[in-house]
């Protein structure tokens, strides 16, 4: 089950948080709360059990309670997260998805975040309601986009490409190294 299709969910906990990645690449062991984060800028890949997820601008990404994984920050990123438990008995994986209305959504992550600046209470009824109102924007929206690993995964490749298409520098090897992918994904 994605989180995302869940009619009934009560949030006993939480936190916000602001932050801003460089590049890095770091394994996170098993948390004992759910993670809920939208992705402001930049590119991150997700690994969990033995499957690549990739989240960029305007994706929302849910890693579940318990879950070991790698966090590679491959452009950096700005990320407002929601660290977050819950009474029910979660049995979902990683999922990322882009929001139909994307600009909404951020402004609800944002509208979060500065409530929780102001009052960095785990009871706060105005962070509660901005949570419920997140959950249910992604809920309701008729088909989140599912991030697609595929095609979107060398983007930045290509946007390097077409603005420096003159550079003698240019190679195979370097916009590996943009995308952060294997070399054949450009022979």
């Amino acid at each position: 089950m994605n989180i995302f299709d869940l009619k009934n969910l009560t949030v006993t906990a939480f936190s916000v948080y602001r932050c801003n990645i460089g590049r890095s690449d770091i394994t996170i062991p098993p948390r004992d709360f759910h993670s809920l984060s939208f992705r402001i800028s930049g590119r991150t890949e997700i690994i969990a059990e033995g499957k690549s997820y990739i989240s960029e601008q305007g994706a929302v990404t849910y890693v579940p309670k318990g879950l070991p994984y790698a966090h590679i920050v491959r452009q950096p990123s700005e990320v407002i997260a929601l660290h977050f438990n819950v009474s029910e008995e979660l049995e979902t994986g990683v999922c990322v998805v882009i929001p139909e209305n994307c600009y909404e959504t951020e402004r609800l992550f944002v509208s979060l975040a500065k409530s929780w600046e102001q009052n960095p209470v785990s009871g706060n009824i105005k962070c509660l309601s901005l949570i419920y109102g997140i959950l249910t924007r992604l809920n309701i929206d008729k088909e989140p986009k599912v991030a697609n690993k595929n095609h979107r995964i060398i983007e930045p490749a290509v946007e390097y490409i077409r603005k420096n298409y003159t550079d003698s520098g240019l190679s195979v090897s370097y916009l590996s190294d943009i995308a952060g992918v294997s070399e054949a994904y450009f022979r």
